[in-house]
């Protein structure tokens, strides 16, 4: 990783007074806050309106806080049975949990750097994990066996499994993504089309498309099976560091360090709209499972919500004393996960108010 590069991406923790200036700080961009504004997704109709309203009444409160991490924790995933929740970052361990109880079940060591990404297999196998040390490494998680060191060339930044759990897409610091085959390890696909590091990848729910995050400000779309560039997105400013498709696969919602969240149209690649209140740089943006909103966080200490249909902010959490580096949800939405600088995972209890 070069001197600029991890100055940018390893900046030391701000100060608790700035922090708190920043986390108090809860603007909203006019174009955000106006319901119905042009360039709304398509199905935001009266349906998708009222849940939003509903959903207004979210309210969001910390269940648990898990701590056995000693330093920044950069990636986080849930089990696809909501059973475990998996945990890495600077220390260079992968910690297991039971989700329900906060138990640690395993700590899975052998990376010898930063791990950066972590996701499971949608058979709840495996965890694959991504690390500045230019491995992919696949585990299982309750034995803590590790199945498999891959070697790449160059440090990893993203790591995640299509639906059927036969591929891994990795995206890389030398501007590439590779595809491999699950279990086996074996490469199926390079794809070469940004011009700096890959941050952040993610398949599309069936598995036909790949989205990818750049330093580079582009968001590229591939076809899986012919290996070839659809479509690049631009529109963010600055690098793209975290983006998730939404549950039917129609839209795309990307993190930038420009502070916006951004959200596009899958089969036009149309920007359809741009979600402002962050005060920092933004590391991560999760869709809900039902698609009717989002969640984000970033540099400035918060965790907002948000609303689909309108783009209108539902609630903000300001309860991390650091960055917020990663969001995710159970797949039943009654939970959401945080994770950051400040060494800890917080559990988040959803409810609607009826």
């Amino acid at each position: 990783m070069n001197n600029n590069l991890s100055r940018l991406l390893l900046a030391p923790i701000i100060s608790s007074a700035a922090l708190l200036l920043c986390c108090q700080t809860d603007h909203l961009d006019a174009e955000t806050g106006s319901a119905a504004a042009e360039g709304e997704p398509r199905h935001a109709g009266r349906e998708a309106s009222d849940k939003a309203e509903r959903n207004s009444q979210l309210t969001i409160r910390n269940s648990k806080t898990l701590t056995s991490h000693t330093d920044i924790i950069r990636s986080i995933a849930i089990s696809p049975d909501g059973k475990m929740l998996a945990s890495a970052g600077d220390d260079q361990s992968i910690k297991v949990w039971n989700i329900k109880t906060g138990r640690e079940i395993n700590s899975l060591s052998g990376h010898t750097n930063i791990i950066w990404s972590v996701a499971f297999s949608p058979d709840d196998k495996y965890i694959a994990s991504g690390s500045d040390d230019c491995t992919v490494r696949l585990w299982e998680p309750l034995s803590a066996r590790e199945k498999l060191v891959l070697k790449q060339p160059s440090e990893v930044w993203a790591v995640s499994f299509s639906k059927d759990g036969k591929k891994l897409a990795v995206g890389l610091s030398n501007c590439t993504i590779v595809i491999l085959e699950m279990p086996s390890g074996k490469i199926l696909a390079t794809l070469s089309g940004h011009t700096r590091d890959v941050f952040c990848v993610s398949f599309s729910p069936d598995g036909k498309l790949l989205a990818s995050g750049s330093h580079d400000n582009t968001i590229c779309l591939w076809d899986v099976a012919e290996g070839k560039l659809i479509l690049t997105l631009e529109g963010h400013t600055h690098l793209i560091f975290s983006l998730a498709f939404s549950p039917d696969g129609k839209y795309i919602a990307s993190a930038s360090f420009d502070r916006t969240v951004k959200l596009w149209e899958t089969n036009t690649g149309r920007e359809l709209k741009t979600l402002k209140g962050h005060s920092g740089k933004l590391r991560c943006v999760s869709f809900s499972p039902d698609g009717i909103y989002l969640a984000s966080g970033g540099e400035d200490g918060a965790i907002k919500t948000w609303s689909f249909a309108t783009g209108k902010p539902l609630k903000t959490i300001t309860e991390h004393n650091g960055w917020v580096h990663s969001l995710a949800f159970s797949p039943d939405g009654k939970l959401l996960v945080s994770s950051g600088t400040d060494t800890t995972i917080k559990v988040w209890e959803i409810t609607t108010e009826k």
